[in-house]
């Protein structure tokens, strides 16, 4: 199902067929170090998992995650979603990745407009946050462009490989939103 489309993506939930191009996109060196919880050396099987895991989350409406697609080609080049819902706070996270490889080219403020607008007018949350590695500008970036605002750093929040890392802390409310 198309949750829906923008000038240059379709934003839908995942189907069975997709684990291939997921483990192509989530498997590039770039995704590993840039992102807080995606594993090295991602599997078919991981990825028919996570889309199944995908299904619960929103059956159970603590998050909505979905692929992005180029509208002209259908090409898969990543995730956008909002992740933690809390029905008990009115808040949620906005997550994303994008193919490294379009890094670079507005595709995952594009999609993350789609989110917001799914976040504040349709889900009604009060609160949406993000986070991302603090050595991540470009992610930062995204959210910035979005929006939401710095509210602090988490310092050797992550620990990836040995080392640990800050995180960034950014947020918006609805109230930022709609005005």
């Amino acid at each position: 199902m198309i949750l829906c489309l923008t000038e240059r993506l379709i934003i839908r939930e995942y189907e069975d067929s997709d684990a291939d191009s997921i483990v192509r996109i989530v498997n590039n060196e770039g995704i590993y170090r840039t992102t807080y919880a995606i594993p090295r050396d991602y599997s078919k099987k991981r990825a028919k998992w996570w889309i199944k895991y995908l299904r619960s989350n929103a059956k159970n409406r603590t998050g909505y995650e979905f692929g992005m697609f180029i509208k002209e080609s259908g090409e898969y080049i990543g995730n956008i979603g909002i992740v933690n819902i809390s029905s008990a706070h009115n808040r949620g996270d906005i997550t994303y990745f994008i193919n490294p490889e379009l890094w670079g080219q507005g595709f995952a403020t594009e999609g993350g407009r789609a989110m917001l607008k799914l976040a504040f007018e349709s889900l009604r949350l009060n609160r949406l946050a993000g986070c991302c590695m603090s050595c991540n500008g470009a992610s930062r970036r995204v959210m910035e462009k979005l929006g939401l605002k710095y509210e602090g750093t988490a310092r050797s929040e992550l620990l990836k490989d040995g080392v640990y890392y800050d995180i960034d802390r950014l947020g918006m409310l609805s109230q930022d939103y709609f005005s």
